[in-house]
């Protein structure tokens, strides 16, 4: 079935977290595309993710957080990343197709209830635990306008035993290892893109390079908004309430 327009809103979290568990569970059971698909593919995802983490904060970082203390939290979660990365990166990591992108502004639950997700343009196979960590981090749950949800700890185990119970015991049994390590370098790849808005986004639009984010198209509230979420998801505090979570 193709949907031409979906007519709903914006997730209310907590409470339809269990409607995006069930359409993330049911996405990523779709069988993988063939080799001879142009869909992307990540083999090691971590090594994937860390990768990209890497290169942005060599360009980013410095430049979007001026605050030492917290430059050097995120400089010291990266380092460990890296270690974890010396194990980790030779280990089966079970993959499925994955939607890169899954805050929950990404989401539009209609007035069945379900939560339809409608940001395709970064689907390829990867980790579905990346998905999960997305859809749940505080840098992505504050991000959207109408979604402004801080969840507990409760809150995202509870979302992610949702998931996990709807996938079978076998899925479930590979994925519950990876879960915590890429919700960790998630969170990174979280603080990076916000270090690159920032960057970009501020700096005077350079002809010669395309790449460059602009945020020209957004309305004067939106970008309000969103650089009062970058100032707060860079707090030195957000940072170590978070990672007291795993430490």
């Amino acid at each position: 079935m193709i949907v031409d327009f979906i007519e709903g809103r914006a997730p209310r979290l907590p409470d339809e977290l269990d409607a995006m568990a069930d359409t993330l569970a049911r996405l990523h059971s779709l069988p993988l595309p063939t080799s001879e698909s142009p869909i992307p593919r990540q083999d090691n995802p971590f090594r994937a993710t860390l990768d990209v983490v890497e290169q942005g904060a060599r360009r980013f970082l410095d430049k979007a957080v001026v605050d030492l203390g917290a430059r050097g939290e995120i400089v010291e979660e990266l380092d460990l990343m890296r270690g974890m990365a010396a194990t980790l990166v030779h280990r089966s990591q079970p993959l499925s197709m994955a939607l890169a992108d899954t805050h929950p502004g990404n989401f539009i639950v209609d007035r069945a209830g379900i939560a339809w997700f409608v940001d395709l343009e970064k689907v390829h196979v990867g980790s579905a635990a990346i998905d999960l960590a997305h859809a749940t981090l505080p840098t992505s749950t504050l991000w959207h306008p109408d979604v402004g949800k801080l969840l507990s700890r409760a809150e995202v185990e509870g979302f992610c035993a949702s998931y996990l119970a709807q996938i079978g015991e076998t899925r479930a049994a590979e994925l519950r290892p990876w879960l915590q390590p890429m919700r960790r370098l998630t969170w990174l790849r979280t603080i990076i893109f916000m270090a690159r808005w920032k960057v970009q986004t501020e700096a005077p639009r350079d002809p010669s390079d395309p790449s460059q984010w602009s945020d020209a198209g957004l309305e004067p509230a939106m970008k309000v908004h969103l650089q009062a979420r970058i100032d707060q998801c860079f707090d030195r505090g957000s940072f170590r309430a978070l990672r007291a979570e795993w430490l």
